[in-house]
């Protein structure tokens, strides 16, 4: 596997495509991710779980939660105690274009 440092980098810059296929190829060895198989190509900013990548991407916490008659709220924080701390809240039935 390539290395993706510091000393890299100094050789003139990192081979994106040979580590694309190393990080594709851990699949292989370790199975699927829990979100699934992506293509990094075809992956879009778009319609993503953004509690999903705070806790996965940014290793926060759900620290509170609270479900009403037609929405559910949960409150995100990072580990720091005087760190940043958001409340999400989604309508449990429809969806953004619905409301």
């Amino acid at each position: 596997v390539a290395c993706a440092g510091p000393a890299l980098a100094r050789e003139g810059g990192v081979d994106v495509e040979s580590g694309q296929a190393s990080w594709l190829s851990l699949s292989d060895k370790h199975g699927h991710p829990a979100t699934g198989q992506r293509d990094p190509a075809s992956w879009s900013p778009s319609g993503q779980d953004v509690v999903e990548q705070m806790l996965v991407g940014l290793g926060w916490r759900i620290t509170g939660a609270c479900e009403g008659a037609e929405t559910r709220s949960f409150v995100v924080t990072s580990r720091d105690e005087e760190g940043v701390k958001f409340v999400v809240t989604a309508h449990k039935t429809r969806s953004v274009q619905e409301l």
